[in-house]
């Protein structure tokens, strides 16, 4: 399991998760109704061992606090 870190921007709380890795940096940002950990396999793997991978959970995402202020409705699929 990855654990999850969590950092305060504006109020509002947004989960983030990392790898071990020591190299350059690399932000993961996921689409709609994803989280950070859909990069677990990147996280964890000879990618997060090379390089420093941070993914995060939007708001309103996995484990980040609930968007404040949604610009665009989200509309049921179907």
């Amino acid at each position: 399991m990855i654990p999850v870190n969590y950092i305060e921007i504006s109020g509002q709380k947004i989960a983030y998760y990392q790898s071990l890795g020591v190299g350059a940096n690399v932000l993961f940002i996921h689409g709609n109704s994803c989280s950070g950990l859909t990069f677990r396999k990147q996280l964890i793997g000879q990618l997060g061992e090379k390089f420093r991978l941070i993914a995060i959970d939007l708001p309103g995402h996995g484990n980040s606090d609930q968007a404040l202020r949604a610009r665009l409705p989200v509309l049921p699929l179907g």
